[in-house]
């Protein structure tokens, strides 16, 4: 009989980014995530035996003996993982092809707590291969996924990484510490994990599904975790029955109200005014209690609208109030233009098994696909959100933004912008644009603050700089980093800024 063994395995984190798809060798490198949606750089892993990995379903190291022998794991796997910063996890082999991991809490910065996350290796892997992101409901652990559903044996047999994380505890609701210990799980499975037994994740393939209060936990972390421009992209959601938005869940559900005023939830409720964007900021949509309406100024679904997203639900579960969020989530989702399908079946039961899992695999086929319609953006903090890096005015505040690419005329458009300090174009080739050719920006504010506009990637200082047809000196060019900065005064609209190169 085998003994699961602790194994130690480490993750160096260093900043430095993705190249952009188009320029992704097949074969993709992976990254550490951070707020915002990007992903910094794992060390390269030293060289691996090529009998590591997985031989007839089973877990094997480098030298073909079975992982769960008293053989050191990081010498099985192909020598030393080590990481100048500590990060370290502890993994148990609980079965065939799954194994169980564990992050301690002081190497999560922000949360506080440990993170457990269940995953599945496939004996036949895809190459790169895809991962499907399982998100876990109300007082369940990522073994009652395994227990509940059919999506690892699905998932695996078609040669996908499948991984079910704890987000901190059983009764998470995708609050912002469970979020960081996902970007921490899987920041270790792409960077170091999957690596170790011979497999590259599939940058482009990441997809979500979420049942009850997972579904609410799936949909916010993607919607929180959306940058085309670089890092691991999530290419499609399925929303089983979720708990979508946390203050509609609160004043529906008063057995709920004990859990979130707890200290180590939210610390009270959503009418606090200190709390009410802890609430709404990890939630897909915002919707009023008494109304049933959704708020259209902080939806943050609208970061899902350029992947296929499936809400289901069963007709008479028990649990109605889940029912009219999700309906309601999808339908604002459909408002702000996305593409997806609201199911549901004739079914009494509120769990895992009433959503088919074949009818979520045949949605999760595509890559991921960057947005070339009209985009909405909300960021509710820094970082990096559908190919801009946002730096906020004021931080506990949503920042929106619109944008789109006219790739015929080597222009993009940026309007409706509010609380943001910096936007910042890392690469105008992410999304389509020329930076070698004469460049159009046409902005306007929604708030009327002065902000900088940072494009990247130019590599000689412009010839001039326009503004509404007029040379401008608002604008300086640095040669070491290839940065154009605009200072734009937000007072125009719909002004023109001209980069002659």
């Amino acid at each position: 009989m085998k003994r699961p063994l602790l194994l130690i395995l480490a993750c160096s984190l260093a900043c430095s980014g993705l190249a952009s798809a188009a320029q992704r060798p097949s074969l993709k490198t992976h990254e550490a995530l951070r707020a915002g949606g990007r992903f910094l750089q794992a060390p390269k892993k030293q060289a691996t035996h090529k009998s590591a990995g997985f031989q007839d379903g089973i877990l094997h190291g480098r030298d073909g003996e079975v992982l769960g022998s008293e053989k050191d794991p990081e010498a099985a796997l192909g020598g030393s993982f080590g990481n100048p910063f500590g990060l370290q996890l502890q993994a148990n082999l609980v079965g065939r092809n799954l194994v169980n991991f564990t992050i301690d809490s002081a190497q999560i910065a922000g949360s506080g707590w440990s993170e457990s996350f269940l995953v599945g290796f496939p004996s036949n892997p895809v190459q790169p291969t895809p991962v499907l992101v399982l998100f876990h409901g109300y007082g369940e652990t990522p073994q009652d996924v395994l227990a509940n559903s059919d999506f690892f044996e699905m998932g695996m047999k078609r040669g996908w990484i499948v991984v079910a994380p704890l987000g901190a505890h059983t009764y998470n609701y995708g609050i912002e510490y469970s979020q960081l210990n996902v970007e921490a799980a899987l920041a270790l499975l792409a960077g170091t994990i999957a690596p170790s037994v011979g497999m590259t994740v599939d940058a482009d393939r990441f997809y979500a599904v979420g049942f009850s209060m997972g579904g609410g936990g799936a949909a916010s972390f993607v919607a929180r975790h959306a940058d085309t421009s670089d890092g691991l992209h999530f290419a499609g959601a399925a929303i089983h029955t979720g708990s979508t938005s946390l203050s509609y869940t609160y004043w529906s559900t008063p057995s709920i109200q004990s859990t979130f005023d707890s200290s180590v939830m939210f610390g009270g409720p959503p009418s606090d005014p200190a709390l009410t964007f802890d609430y709404t900021r990890c939630s897909a949509t915002d919707i009023s209690w008494a109304t049933g309406l959704a708020d259209s100024t902080t939806d943050m679904v609208r970061n899902l609208t350029h992947m296929p997203a499936l809400s289901y639900y069963a007709d008479q579960d028990p649990n109605p109030t889940l029912i009219a969020q999700t309906a309601t989530t999808h339908h604002q989702f459909r408002k702000r233009g996305g593409k997806g399908r609201l199911l549901h079946s004739p079914s009494t039961k509120h769990d895992w098994q009433t959503l088919k899992e074949r009818r979520v695999f045949r949605m999760f086929k595509q890559a991921f696909q960057a947005p070339t319609a009209l985009t909405r953006t909300l960021a509710d903090r820094d970082g990096d959100w559908h190919g801009f890096n946002v730096t906020q005015a004021a931080a506990r505040i949503f920042s929106p933004f619109r944008w789109v690419i006219q790739p015929q005329v080597n222009r993009f458009v940026v309007d409706e912008v509010a609380n943001i300090q910096s936007l910042r174009l890392a690469s105008p080739t992410w999304v389509g644009l020329d930076p070698d050719a004469d460049l159009e920006l046409v902005f306007n504010s929604a708030d009327g603050v002065p902000l900088e506009i940072v494009i990247g990637e130019i590599d000689d200082q412009p010839s001039d700089v326009w503004l509404g047809g007029v040379s401008t000196s608002s604008w300086s060019y640095d040669a070491a980093t290839k940065e154009l900065t605009l200072f734009e005064n937000a007072q125009g609209s719909y002004l023109k800024w001209t980069v002659f190169n």
